[in-house]
Formats: structure tokens, C-alpha cells, sequence
């Protein structure tokens, strides 16, 4: 076969697949109790996405911030009340699978909320809250008054916050 014609004949083959996810932000809160997505997901698959982004899905602070994790082992109420985190993921994770999805999950790993367990067991992972934080300073943003925000910083800390993040995101993934 000559080198045109072999090129010809790929041209003329199905399409690969495509080299980029086909994403759909999902926010739990607004879809309702876990036993009600797949019929989501449903949806979402006929639309032509192949993979869900979720909003996080770990049980918020005081201040309901869904991006602010107060309990990073247990999921949202709204979610399912006595759900951990990771059978909250793993049951996301099947109904996924089962419509052809692939899961990815949203997690903020440079802040929590000021509540909590993390920021209260070990704080000196993060930066202390102090009233100067809450002035406005036009040379830096505005931090979030609900927020603890990590010491990434601080090289040693930074090392103990990664361990602990790869030993929970280790866990989210095996579930």
C-alpha cells in the first residue's frame, strides 16, 4: 500500500476517541439525597458528558460553605445524613460506573472551615485568626472570615499536611 493511500485509509476511519473529558460540574446539595443520582446521572450521560466533576461532598462548618470542610469523614447531610465520606464516593463512584461516567470529586486542600476537626486537633497547621485578618488591605485579598487556611508555607508543617492529605485522599480514592 502506498503511503497516500495508508493515510487515506486513516482518514477514513471512526474517530478516536476524544483526548478530552467531557465534564459536568455536579453540586450534591442542589441534586438532592444520594438516592437520587443516578437518575441525574442519567441525564447527564444522555447529554453527551463522560465524566462529573462533584462539588466536595465532606459535611461543612458553621457557615454551610460546601467548599469550607468541617469533617472530612463524614459526608454533607444533605447527602445522607449518617454517610461516611468514602461510602458517600464509593456510592457515587458505582452509580457512575454503571452510566458510563467517570468521578472526579472537588477538594480544597488550602483551607477549612475555622470549625473545624482538623483545624481544631492540629493548629498549628494553620494560620492563627487574628482580628487584623478581617481589615481590608487593597495589597492582599480578602480572606474569608469561616476560613483556617493552611501553612503550606511553613516547609515543615507543609510536609505533615501533605502526609495527611495523601493518607486521606489515598483512602476517598480506594473507595
Amino acid at each position: 500500500m502506498a503511503p497516500a493511500e495508508s493515510r487515506s485509509n486513516a482518514l477514513m476511519q471512526a474517530p478516536r476517541e476524544h483526548f478530552a473529558p467531557k465534564i459536568y460540574y455536579f453540586h450534591p446539595l442542589l441534586a438532592g439525597p444520594l438516592s437520587s443520582w443516578p437518575l441525574h446521572l442519567r441525564r447527564i450521560r444522555k447529554m453527551g458528558f463522560d465524566t462529573v466533576l462533584s462539588a466536595p461532598v465532606f459535611a461543612p462548618g458553621e457557615n454551610n460553605d460546601l467548599f469550607l470542610t468541617a469533617d472530612h469523614e463524614h459526608a454533607h447531610s444533605a447527602i445522607g445524613s449518617t454517610l461516611s465520606t468514602d461510602d458517600a464516593v464509593r456510592e457515587f463512584a458505582e452509580a457512575c460506573k454503571q452510566h458510563d461516567l467517570r468521578l472526579f470529586v472537588d477538594v480544597v486542600l488550602g483551607r477549612v472551615a475555622t470549625d473545624a476537626k482538623l483545624a481544631t486537633s492540629v493548629p498549628e497547621w494553620f494560620h492563627p485568626i487574628t482580628p487584623s485578618d478581617q481589615r481590608i488591605d487593597p495589597r492582599a485579598s480578602l480572606r474569608d472570615g469561616g476560613a483556617s487556611y493552611a501553612r503550606f508555607d511553613d516547609p515543615p508543617v507543609a510536609k505533615e499536611l501533605a502526609g495527611w492529605w495523601i493518607e486521606r485522599l489515598t483512602r476517598l480514592a480506594r473507595a
